[in-house]
């Protein structure tokens, strides 16, 4: 039996502390769409981040996940 978690194709997974560089990474790309204007933040700010949200409990139905492709291990932004 497989994960109910784990497609053909991709996998769904708990934020890792080492994923922030593809959150700072998709941050940019945001940007470049011109949606949507953050100030900008350093890469400890997203080393801060992606540490607190794979530290973070689950409240109820609410909680933050990677999409993960099975074949790459890369995580996958689904706005670009």
């Amino acid at each position: 039996m497989t994960s109910f978690w784990t497609g053909q194709r991709v996998r769904l997974r708990g934020i890792e502390p080492d994923d922030w560089s593809a959150f700072m990474r998709f941050a940019e790309n945001e940007e470049r769409l011109g949606d949507l204007l953050n100030p900008p933040r350093s890469a400890e700010g997203f080393r801060a981040w992606a540490k607190e949200q794979a530290a973070a409990k689950s409240e109820g139905d609410c909680f933050g996940l990677a999409i993960e492709a099975v074949d790459t291990g890369k995580i996958l932004n689904l706005n670009s």
